[in-house]
This record gives C-alpha cells, sequence and structure tokens, in this order.
C-alpha cells in the first residue's frame, strides 16, 4: 500500500503544531563532525548569525552522491564469496576508490535508501499488516554506517520510499546508528518536534541547511498517531521547512527529494516540484534520488540535478549500477546566501564481481584494468553522460571533474 496525500496531510498537521511546541522545547546541542558543526535545533531555537565587516568571498565545494542500498549482492561481496554468513560484514573496501573524491569536499552528503537494523535478516511482515499485500522488506546492516563515515561522508539524506520497511524501530534505530557514529542525517525523525528541526551544517563559518523528503513511502505500519517518522514531499510543508531553514541563518539552503522514479527523463510531476522549491527565495539547490541517472537542469539561475543513480547498489534483472558523485561549489560573504558558482560530476560503478565502487575515468586510465571490464566502464560513462547533458547541463558549464584520456 503506497501512502501519498493522507499521511502528507497528516504531516502538515503534526508540523504545525510541533512548530507551536518548539517555543517550549529546549535548544538542541552542537556537535562537530569531522570539523564541521552541525545543529538540528528547531528553527525558532537558533538565532540568524550577524555579518561580520569584512566582505571577503568564500567559496567551499559540496559533493552529493546516488542511493547506498544493501541489496542482496552488495551484502554478499562485503561477507566474500563463499564464505559463512556468521563472518562479519565489511563495507569498507566498496568506497576505498571513491574516498579520495569525497575526502577533498568541503561537506559530503550521500544517500541512505534503506532504514539501518542489526547486521541479520529483516524480521517477515505478516501480510495482514499490509491489507493482505505481501510487501518485500528492505534494510541496511548498521555496518555500513563505519563505511560511510570512513569515506569522508558527514551526512545522509535519509527519506525514501522505503524508509519505513522496518516500521517505527527502523527510523529509530536509523537516527540512533548514524549519531553514534558521527554521521547527520535528515529526513527521519522519531518526535514531532524533531520532525520540523533544522539540520544545518557550518562549514568555516558558512550555515549549510539540509533537508530531505520522499515523494512516496512503501507503508508498512498504520501511521496515524506516528506521521512525522519521515518527511513526506508535500510542497507546503517543504517550503515551510526551507523558510524555517533561512530563518535559522541558513546562507545555503539544499533541499533532497528521493522520487523512485525509473525513466531516464524527470517526470511532470518532479519537473513541478523542482520548479516551485527553486521559485522560493528559500531553497538554493535540489539534489534528486531515483534508482537511475537522470538529467540536471537549471530553473531560472539555480540548479536541480533529477537523480544521481545509485552509489552503492547491486541492481537485479537487467538494472545498470551508475552513479555520480556531483560537486558542487558555492561562493558567497560568509552571514549573507551563497549561490552556486560551478558544478562538477563524477560517474561511477558498482563492480558486482568485486563489490567495489569504482571512479569510471580514473578506472579506464588504470593500466590494469582488463578489458571486458573497461567495456563495461564505456558503456557506463557514455551513458551517465548522455543522461546528465540531456537537458543542456553542459550548455550551462557543467562538467565532468575527470574525463578518460
Amino acid at each position: 500500500m503506497w501512502a501519498r496525500g493522507p499521511l502528507a496531510s497528516v504531516a502538515l498537521l503534526a508540523a504545525l503544531v510541533a512548530f507551536v511546541a518548539f517555543q517550549l522545547s529546549d535548544p538542541a546541542p552542537q556537535v562537530r563532525v569531522k570539523g564541521t558543526t552541525v545543529t538540528t535545533a528547531p528553527a525558532e531555537d537558533v538565532e540568524p548569525h550577524d555579518a561580520p565587516a569584512e566582505t571577503e568571498l568564500v567559496s567551499l565545494r559540496l559533493s552529493f552522491t546516488g542511493g547506498v542500498y544493501l541489496d542482496p549482492g552488495v551484502k554478499t561481496a562485503a561477507q566474500g564469496v563463499g564464505v559463512f554468513t556468521a563472518k562479519p560484514f565489511d563495507f569498507g573496501m566498496a568506497l576505498q576508490q571513491v574516498k579520495p573524491l569525497l575526502e577533498e569536499s568541503d561537506l559530503a552528503l550521500c544517500h541512505l535508501g534503506q532504514p539501518l537494523t542489526l547486521d541479520d535478516p529483516p524480521a517477515p511482515v505478516e501480510a495482514a499488516a499490509t491489507e493482505g499485500e505481501v510487501l518485500p522488506t528492505f534494510n541496511a546492516f548498521s555496518s555500513v554506517v563505519s563505511a560511510l563515515s570512513e569515506a569522508g561522508y558527514d551526512g545522509c539524506s535519509a527519506a525514501s520510499n522505503r524508509a519505513l520497511e522496518q516500521g517505527v524501530g527502523g527510523v529509530i534505530g536509523t537516527i540512533s546508528t548514524l549519531q553514534r557514529a558521527g554521521l547527520v542525517q535528515s529526513g527521519m525523525a522519531d518526535d514531532p518536534i524533531e520532525a520540523f528541526a533544522t539540520p544545518m551544517y557550518e562549514v568555516e563559518g558558512v550555515q549549510v541547511a539540509h533537508l530531505s523528503f520522499t515523494t512516496t513511502v512503501n507503508q508498512r505500519e498504520p501511521l496515524g498517531e506516528v506521521p512525522f517518522l519521515v518527511g513526506l514531499a508535500d510542497l507546503p510543508t517543504m517550503l515551510a521547512k526551507a523558510d524555517a531553514a533561512r530563518a535559522s541563518g541558513a546562507d545555503f539552503v539544499v533541499v533532497s527529494v528521493h522520487f523512485a522514479e525509473n525513466g531516464p527523463e524527470p517526470t511532470d510531476a518532479q519537473q513541478q516540484i523542482a520548479k516551485a522549491l527553486l521559485a522560493s527565495d528559500d531553497v538554493d539547490l535540489v539534489i534528486g534520488h531515483g534508482p537511475v541517472v537522470q538529467p540536471i537542469d537549471r530553473v531560472g539561475d539555480e540548479f536541480v540535478a533529477y537523480s544521481l543513480g545509485n552509489q552503492l547498489a547491486d541492481i537485479p534483472q537487467g538494472g545498470v549500477p551508475d552513479g555520480v558523485i556531483l560537486g558542487v561549489e558555492i561562493t558567497g560573504v560568509v552571514g549573507d546566501e551563497f549561490h552556486v558558482t560551478s558544478l562538477t560530476h563524477v560517474a561511477t560503478y558498482y563492480d558486482a564481481a568485486t563489490g567495489v565502487v569504482v571512479p569510471v575515468a580514473r578506472t579506464l586510465d588504470a593500466p590494469d584494468t582488463p578489458e571486458p571490464f573497461r567495456d563495461e566502464l564505456w558503456a557506463a560513462w557514455d551513458r551517465v553522460l548522455a543522461r546528465l547533458d540531456a537537458r543542456g547541463a553542459d550548455w550551462y558549464g557543467v562538467r565532468p571533474l575527470e574525463t578518460p584520456s
């Protein structure tokens, strides 16, 4: 059963109630994440910072990547082929080759497409719990979080169509697991006040807000009493949270949206959401997520990447394991609004044979890359560039960071 409009309406009501409740809540403390200060305090608890006297321009590099989905093939690779399941899962090697690219960023954000659970099979779902419809259950093992942190990520968007597939416990487990690893998440909440909080990163004095929503949810439990668990892509709610982020002192506001669309081109609904968000003075960039790479487009003077594909996923049934590391340079004066000044991208490919995500261009240039794999990579390179540039991104100055020789 798919949850759409009814849940979004209830979520908006809960958000408005939570907004009033902020007046009675204590501000959440800030924490340090790899040199970045992060606060998830409600908007009313954070005073906008005053602009300094100096007007020196500051530039930052932000990185965004596609979905992390621990499909059976990814889990098998993390244990080693033919090894008994008692062996611990180790996802560290999966991201080692893209780690240098992420570490060059001032802020790196992933998309976590599944709730986190302990490293054991997910609990079965009774047909009665989904009104007779038996849905597949997806979960990401908690041990992947250390790999994300070691690879250089600072946080993740967590609102997705699968976010509720482990129920309330999956949401609570995801939030707590990421917190213990020093990673910040946006898009999940375990109470209504937290649902209207503003995840904010302070990087070299620049306040970057990151909001996360999903257009669809695989509902597994009645959500009448807990509609705030996942951020639903209801435009009034999205715009209200973006406004709250700006009021909190955000210099740059990023909105991540999980669209779950399989086509190479964005749908009319995707375009309407992106245009409505970027028409607001409170939104500076829209990052979309879905199972395939989709174009980068410009709306006015601002950009939307409709889907960055998958970062870590083993796509069954003829799918393509393509992904994108999107590099976004933003420039401005601390204490004032920042704007995108350049966009670059790195095509990535999940090698199911080794369980490793590889940067396509530099792997093609490596002399020891075997010829059959080289053919796969060239096909991936052509696919990613064709899809990213399908709406004229190259004419807007969007360029590959690396190009195979």
